[in-house]
C-alpha cells in the first residue's frame, strides 16, 4: 500500500518502486493529549509513512459536575486511513496556540469559556489503562496481520445484516471460511 501511494504523488518521470518485505516494521504509539504533540506525529504518519497508534479518552460530567460517562478508543494513523485531525484527535485551530505557550498561560486558560476543553482537565487515569491495552492491541493487529483500509468496518457490519436477513453466514466467520 505504501508503495502505491509513493507512485500516486510521484513527480519524477519515470518513477520506480521497488519494495520490500522485510522484517523490521516502524510504527510509533502516541500517549500525548495536546494539539501540537498531536499534529506532528500526524505528520509523521503521512509524510514519513511510520505508523501512529493513537488513543484519547473523552469524559463527560453531569450538570452536578459530576462524572456522567466516559468514552476511549484506540486508531491508528496512516496511508488509506483517517488521519488524527479527521478523527477529531486535535483541534487544528489550537497548534498554534500551544506553540506560542498560551496553553501553559494559566491566566489564558483562566479566560476560556467555563465549558472549553481545556478547562475539563480530568483524572482518567482508571481510563487510561484500558485504552493503553487497546492502542497495543492496535499495534500487534498492524504488526503481525496489517488490517485492510478504513471502511472495512462498515462492509463487515454489512455482511452481518445481510446474514440476519437471509440466515446464512458469510466472510471469514462463517464455518466453512468461505467469503462474499
Amino acid at each position: 500500500m505504501q508503495a502505491e501511494h509513493l507512485r500516486a504523488r510521484a513527480t519524477a518521470d519515470p518513477f520506480r518502486v521497488d519494495p520490500v518485505n522485510a522484517a523490521v516494521f516502524e510504527e510509533e504509539i502516541s500517549c500525548v493529549d495536546r494539539p501540537w504533540g498531536r499534529y506532528v506525529l500526524n505528520l509523521i504518519a503521512y509524510a514519513h509513512l511510520i505508523p501512529v497508534i493513537d488513543g484519547g479518552i473523552a469524559v463527560r460530567c453531569n450538570r452536578h459536575g459530576k462524572l456522567a460517562a466516559a468514552d476511549w478508543k484506540a486508531h491508528t494513523a496512516t496511508v488509506g486511513r483517517p488521519c488524527l485531525q479527521c478523527l477529531g484527535q486535535y483541534d487544528p485551530g489550537l497548534v498554534q496556540t500551544e506553540r506560542e505557550g498560551r496553553l501553559d498561560d494559566p491566566s489564558y486558560i483562566e479566560r476560556l469559556p467555563k465549558d472549553h476543553p481545556l478547562k475539563a482537565r480530568e483524572n482518567v487515569f482508571a481510563f487510561s489503562m484500558d485504552c493503553a491495552s487497546k492502542q497495543v492491541l492496535q499495534m500487534l493487529a498492524l504488526t503481525l496481520a496489517p488490517l485492510p483500509a478504513s471502511g472495512t468496518a462498515r462492509k463487515v457490519h454489512a455482511h452481518h445484516d445481510e446474514e440476519k436477513r437471509h440466515g446464512s453466514a458469510v466472510g471469514p466467520w462463517s464455518r466453512n471460511g468461505s467469503s462474499p
